[in-house]
């Protein structure tokens, strides 16, 4: 269950939030499960935040710093997180189908079962990211680096890969057609 506190706190807003994180460096932020009716987090620091389970649908996250961030099964479906920061965050069987991730940092992310149909990951950063068993059909993810990205035994059909940066890249038992 979220923390009351830090729900309330998010729930002040952006700046509010930020300026509470800046004083409170050590604290992680406890919002599992929190259900967050499509949150404007622009530019929100959520570094290392625990949302495990929690309902981002439609979600705002331009530009926000997720980084290291716990978003196990979280549902951001249709949410924006162009140019977000979710550097070693752990999206694994998170719901980002129909998500626009244009130029998001996801290098080393573990999204291992999530799903990504028909998302925009277009010009994203997915080097050493651990993509296992997830489903990208529909995905688009022209100009993406893919360096080291592990595909394994993903669903990668009907999805845009022109112009990726694929070396490296393990696509074993994925679906490509």
């Amino acid at each position: 269950m979220a923390n009351p506190e830090h729900l309330a706190k998010l729930n002040e807003g952006v700046k509010a939030w930020n300026q509470w994180r800046e004083e409170n460096p050590d604290m992680t932020p406890n919002l599992f499960g929190a259900n967050l009716v499509r949150p404007n987090l622009v530019g929100a620091n959520l570094k290392l935040v625990n949302f495990k389970n929690a309902s981002l649908i439609g979600a705002n996250l331009y530009s926000a710093n997720l980084v290291g961030a716990n978003l196990i099964r979280v549902n951001l479906s249709s949410a924006v997180l162009e140019n977000a920061n979710l550097e070693n965050a752990n999206l694994k069987n998170a719901n980002l189908k129909k998500t626009d991730l244009y130029y998001a940092n996801l290098e080393n992310a573990n999204l291992e079962n999530a799903n990504l149909e028909s998302s925009i990951l277009y010009s994203a950063n997915l080097s050493g990211a651990t993509l296992y068993g997830s489903k990208l059909s529909s995905a688009n993810l022209k100009s993406a680096n893919l360096y080291r990205a592990n595909f394994e035994g993903a669903n990668l059909s009907n999805s845009n890969f022109i112009r990726v940066q694929a070396l490296g890249t393990n696509f074993r038992s994925a679906t490509l057609t």
